[in-house]
């Protein structure tokens, strides 16, 4: 199953939510015919015109669409498919693993390759950006101790964080 998910609203940057619109313009479904492997296209989320700005309105929209990644991953998988998910900001990866440990608990094993760790968390972070922030919610890293000179995104990040770890 090729998983679409055009989403780019947890970086300052857009852009990155064409990813599986460019694959697709390609010919990636084309390809995996070639070898012979028939896909199945499933939008996990529709291609949204917002832009990143407002941190709450960008965290709860980025929840939603990580838990529709993470019902669309475990479906293919419980279908017997391999998924394979297109983004996007590279924190879908939250939505994406979710939905394979989901299917596969303890026995899953992943391969994480990225320029950065990806490993901050709300009182790591310098930007309290969620793109910054998948490898530590999945991982379940706690967040650390209180700001004296709290940021002013903190809070917001904090709660978004612990709807994420849930």
């Amino acid at each position: 199953d090729i998983i679409c998910v055009p989403f780019d609203l947890c970086g300052p940057h857009q852009g990155s939510r064409m990813g599986s619109l460019a694959m697709r313009l390609e010919g990636l479904e084309e390809q995996l015919r070639n070898l012979r492997q028939e896909s199945n296209v499933i939008e996990a989320s529709k291609l949204s015109a917002e832009l990143p700005g407002d941190r709450q309105t960008c965290d709860s929209k980025a929840i939603e669409v990580f838990m529709a990644t993470k019902v669309a991953v475990t479906e293919s998988l419980k279908s017997g498919s391999v998924p394979l998910v297109i983004g996007g900001d590279h924190s879908i990866a939250i939505g994406s693993i979710s939905g394979a440990l989901q299917e596969y608990g303890d026995d899953l094993g992943v391969l994480w390759i990225d320029a950065h760790m990806d490993l901050n968390t709300p009182i790591t972070s310098p930007t309290g950006n969620l793109h910054g922030m998948p490898l530590a919610v999945l991982t379940h890293l706690e967040y650390g101790l209180d700001l004296q000179n709290k940021p002013e995104w903190f809070d917001t990040c904090v709660q978004s964080w612990a709807k994420l770890r849930n």
